[in-house]
């Protein structure tokens, strides 16, 4: 009752209406967004060409291979100002463990553990990094989510020895199936689908609807969509995403909305979705 009486004397009364029906995954606390999930993208580089990438990683932009990181802290802090705190921080790619700026991210977010509960790291398991990025994972108590490609199984099995040599968190990802199996989200070419009730159920069926993303200065609800538009060409609605470098008034309260009030998105017009009869291999090589 006291939230409620304090969200009305900080935010007019159609967002605190809103801020009432959260979606699953959410909450809010006088006013402030508690994230249970964010992906943060530190580029597309890759060591694989996987012809089904549903990120596009392969054929993405050179401006998209590696994003500086200075732009990568300024965009968490700016997150940071204007949310109560996220319980996992995931960083990925491409593949993480080329970039070559993670220990000073990863030691950024630690300094933030007041906003940050957990960090872990998304990698194809296909390179054991240097010792003293090991070091710092272990020092930052960092959690390897290594994904069963099958395709590096030596040095994925070399990558959990040394890891746990190290006494540093790890297991083995098999994907947003279950099954070691990926999804066809479908390449550049999907034919558009204009039926809103296919879009919508599409939607609320996807397994990644809950994938919040942080890629160049922009949150979007999948790690997909913050790239497809470049890729497949089509133009997204002002709702998609949310520019956090944007300095509009009523910053916190936008911020809060487009967090809190989903729906479909553009993207989801040019993709398969992930029902299950678009199961297939993961990591074929083109």
């Amino acid at each position: 009752m006291f939230v409620k009486k304090v969200m009305k004397t900080l935010l007019p009364s159609n967002i605190v209406k809103m801020l009432s029906n959260i979606n699953k995954g959410f909450s809010v606390y006088i006013g402030r967004v508690q994230l249970s999930f964010l992906v943060v993208s530190v580029g597309q580089a890759c060591n694989f060409k996987c012809r089904d990438c549903a990120n596009f990683a392969p054929i993405s932009p050179d401006s998209f291979r590696r994003y500086d990181v200075n732009d990568i802290k300024s965009d968490l802090a700016k997150l940071f100002e204007n949310i109560k705190y996220i319980n996992l921080v995931q960083i990925q790619g491409g593949e993480p463990f080329l970039y070559s700026d993670l220990i000073e991210l990863l030691n950024f977010l630690q300094e933030n553990k007041s906003k940050v509960h957990e960090i872990s790291i998304a990698t194809n398991g296909s390179i054991i990094p240097q010792e003293k990025v090991l070091e710092c994972l272990k020092k930052n108590d960092v959690l390897v989510r290594i994904s069963d490609y099958g395709i590096s199984e030596k040095s994925c099995s070399d990558l959990l020895g040394r890891l746990s040599e190290g006494g540093i968190r790890s297991y083995i990802y098999s994907f947003g199936s279950n099954q070691s199996l990926w999804f066809d989200c479908g390449n550049k070419n999907v034919k558009y689908e204009d039926d809103k009730r296919i879009v919508r159920k599409r939607y609320h069926s996807c397994v990644f609807k809950d994938c919040l993303t942080l890629e160049r200065g922009e949150l979007s609800y999948c790690s997909r969509s913050t790239n497809s538009y470049v890729i497949q060409g089509f133009t997204r609605e002002y709702t998609d995403y949310f520019n956090l470098r944007d300095t509009r008034s009523k910053y916190r309260i936008k911020l809060a909305k487009y967090l809190v009030y989903r729906h479909p998105m553009q993207a989801c017009c040019y993709c398969n979705g992930t029902d299950n009869d678009y199961l297939i291999p993961p990591a074929i090589q083109m």
